[in-house]
C-alpha cells in the first residue's frame, strides 16, 4: 500500500506541475508591445516631431512650436523631450491583431517622468484607449502637472481598466502631453502596457491541478 501511495503521489505531482506550468501562459491576443523609444534615445538631439496622425509606434507633435528632443534634463540616459505651451506630443500604439476588442476589460498600466526646472509651467497629460477613426474612446486617465512642485523629477503613474462598449471598439492605446503654460517641461521614460491576464483555458487547467491535489489527499486519508 505504501509503494502504491508513493507512486500516486509522484504521478499527481508531475500532473499538477505540468498543468500549473501551462496555466502560466498569458493571453496571446494582447498585441500591444509598449511604446516606441520611450526614453527618446533613438533620435538625435534637437529632432523636432512632425504631426503624423494615428501612425502606429512613432512620436508625433501637434500645434506650434513642435516638441523636440533635448540633450539634457534626462531622467535616464542622455536625452528627454521638451514641451512648451501651444503644442503637444502623442503616440498611438495600435493593436496588430483582430479589431482591438482584446482591450475590453483589460488593465492598462502607464507611467512617465516629468520635470520643470523653471518651476513656472503646467503640463496636461492623458493616457487612453481610442478608436483611431473617431477618437471617441478616450479620456481614461489624465491630469495637470504643476511645475512649481516639480523642479526635480516626479513620476506620474497609474492604471485604468478599458470598459466594454457596444458602440465602438478601441484599437489603440494613446499617450498625449500638451504644454499649458510656462515651462518648458522635460519628460522622459514613458511606459504604456497592457497587463497580461491568463487565458480562460489556462484558468481551467489551474482548476484541474487543484482537483488532482484534492483527490490525492482524499485517497491518502482513506488508505
Amino acid at each position: 500500500m505504501l509503494c502504491r501511495l508513493n507512486r500516486m503521489n509522484r504521478c499527481a505531482a508531475v500532473i499538477a506541475g505540468v498543468l500549473l506550468a501551462l496555466a502560466g501562459a498569458t493571453r496571446s491576443d494582447a498585441a500591444f508591445s509598449g511604446l516606441y523609444d520611450p526614453g527618446f534615445e533613438l533620435e538625435s538631439p534637437n529632432t523636432t516631431f512632425g504631426d503624423l496622425g494615428a501612425t502606429n509606434g512613432v512620436w508625433s507633435s501637434f500645434g506650434s512650436p513642435k516638441y523636440s528632443i533635448t540633450a539634457g534634463y534626462a531622467h535616464s540616459g542622455s536625452d528627454s523631450v521638451a514641451s512648451v505651451p501651444g503644442s503637444g506630443l502623442y503616440q498611438f500604439e495600435i493593436s496588430s491583431v483582430g479589431d482591438g476588442s482584446d482591450l475590453f476589460g483589460q488593465t492598462v498600466d502607464y507611467s512617465f517622468w516629468v520635470i520643470d526646472p523653471s518651476g513656472t509651467g503646467s503640463l496636461n497629460w492623458q493616457f487612453d484607449a481610442r478608436d483611431t477613426a473617431t477618437n471617441v474612446y478616450s479620456a481614461q486617465a489624465g491630469g495637470t502637472v504643476d511645475g512649481s512642485t516639480d523642479t526635480s523629477y516626479e513620476e506620474i503613474s497609474g492604471s485604468f481598466v478599458v470598459p466594454d462598449s457596444t458602440t465602438t471598439v478601441p484599437n489603440a492605446l494613446v499617450v498625449t502631453l500638451s504644454g499649458a503654460s510656462g515651462g518648458p517641461f522635460y519628460s522622459d521614460d514613458f511606459a504604456l502596457n497592457v497587463a497580461a491576464v491568463p487565458e480562460p483555458a489556462s484558468l481551467g487547467l489551474l482548476g484541474v491541478a487543484a482537483s488532482v491535489g484534492l483527490l490525492r489527499r482524499r485517497r491518502m486519508a482513506n488508505a
